[in-house]
């Protein structure tokens, strides 16, 4: 699953995820898979502080929880003013 921002600190969104016991990572760009949420820079979209939100691949129910767990933490994030987080599911190779 892929969230992607703008106006949005991304420091925030790591710190506001650790405080619900998500771990998240702020990396530089790559298409590495990892066991944990990362936060890289985002230029596909316009805005200050652009970043996507990506997870890693999702297997199971626990997993979905963790997701649910994001989703609660960052919709608050969303209603605040002048401010953007949308979702995208991620494709995989198999």
């Amino acid at each position: 699953m892929k969230f992607e921002a703008y106006n949005v600190d991304k420091t925030v969104v790591r710190n506001k995820l650790a405080e619900a016991g998500i771990r998240c990572e702020i990396e530089g760009y790559s298409h590495s898979i990892r066991n944990h949420l990362k936060i890289i820079h985002d230029c596909s979209i316009t805005g200050n502080r652009t970043f996507e939100l990506i997870s890693p691949i999702l297997n199971g129910e626990d997993e979905f929880t963790e997701l649910m767990t994001v989703c609660n933490v960052i919709k608050p994030m969303q209603n605040q003013s002048k401010q953007s987080l949308s979702t995208n599911r991620r494709k995989t190779r198999q």
